[in-house]
């Protein structure tokens, strides 16, 4: 399971990116099981359990502590919440199944 995180460290890297790497959580979802969390199949760098068919997995990629540049803020309406901000956080989320094939 730790090579999904490695993986998008990874991808962050390759793309440019690697100001982001600082701002990802310490887990990029769980398994999902007859517990909601099964915290023994989390995604860090440290889970060395391997994948197998069957599994469900709740894929939660997220940052943190980004900054709202002041360019951005002043081209808000005025009226907008987003326009008191300096830094935001992003979250997508998904389910996602492991198959044979």
């Amino acid at each position: 399971l730790k090579y999904v995180y490695a993986a998008g460290v990874k991808y962050l890297r390759e793309v440019g990116k690697e100001n982001l790497v600082s701002s990802l959580p310490k887990t990029l979802g769980f398994g999902v099981g007859i517990d909601f969390r099964d915290t023994n199949l989390l995604l860090n760098t440290k889970n060395t359990v391997p994948f197998r068919p069957g599994m469900v997995f709740s894929l939660a990629i997220s940052f943190s502590g980004l900054k709202l540049s002041e360019n951005v803020r002043a081209s808000l309406n005025s009226k907008s919440a987003v326009k008191d901000l300096s830094q935001y956080g992003l979250m997508i989320a998904d389910m996602v199944a492991i198959t044979e094939s």
